[in-house]
């Protein structure tokens, strides 16, 4: 019995004096991004159809910045739910290019895939990257489900206190992220605020319900999945 309570002491002040390695810090991950000047476009980006990638360049990026010892080496664009269509390539420059100026005229809300080869010029290690963006979308600002033109009651807009930024007709939703904003009523020096998760703080709420006849404006900083921080308006005429 005394050699078992030594033996289990023994083993006790083993676990106190581990080392612990659960919180180990986790090693940076490179990403691929579509370079703008000093913008970075991500995964998620959402363009237009008729979108102009000619100041664009594709780079590889590590710890928020562009890494030059990756180089693109080559890529293909393709429709996610139909890899059959093709829209272009990625050239040994990282640039974009396209079948036809309108490839993407009959593309609507879809993703589409950028299959990527790298290499990292100081060590010759060839890698391979999936970048995607959708096409032919356009975030649109709404309270509840009050667009903008639309002519809401004071009583619809009590009811409706939060807002999203959404992609109508979106099979795959996408995650905006909603970061500020302001409320306005014409004739009305009061300013209320949009918060970083939609809602709206007293001051917005006490305007949308003295708001009856006048035109509303809310303005919203929003940050789309793979890109920059972006406005966009809601502007309505209240009943």
């Amino acid at each position: 019995m005394k050699t078992l309570n030594i033996f289990l002491l023994f083993i006790s002040l083993l676990i106190v004096s581990a080392p612990l390695h659960a919180s180990t810090t986790a090693e940076p991950t490179k990403k691929i991004a579509l370079v703008k000047g000093d913008e970075k476009l991500y995964n998620g980006t959402c363009f237009g159809q008729n979108v102009d990638f000619s100041d664009m360049i594709f780079k590889v990026v590590y710890e928020g910045e562009v890494a030059d010892n990756y180089k693109v080496i080559g890529g293909i664009i393709y429709l996610k739910s139909d890899p059959n269509q093709r829209f272009g390539q990625v050239n040994a420059s990282g640039n974009v290019v396209l079948n036809s100026t309108d490839v993407f005229k009959d593309i609507v809300h879809e993703q589409v895939n950028v299959e990527l080869k790298v290499v990292d010029e100081t060590t010759n290690e060839r890698m391979s990257f999936t970048y995607y963006f959708y096409c032919g979308t356009n975030p649109e600002l709404m309270l509840g489900t009050i667009k903008n033109g639309d002519s809401p009651s004071v009583s619809d807009l009590n009811q409706t206190l939060s807002l999203q930024v959404q992609i109508k007709g979106q099979i795959e939703p996408l995650k905006f992220e909603i970061l500020s904003g302001s409320v306005t009523a014409e004739g009305s020096s009061t300013k209320g605020k949009v918060l970083a998760n939609g809602m709206l703080d007293d001051n917005a709420k006490k305007i949308l319900k003295k708001s009856s006849g006048k035109q509303v404006t809310i303005l919203v900083n929003y940050k789309e999945p793979g890109s920059e921080e972006k406005r966009a308006a809601l502007v309505f005429k209240v009943q």
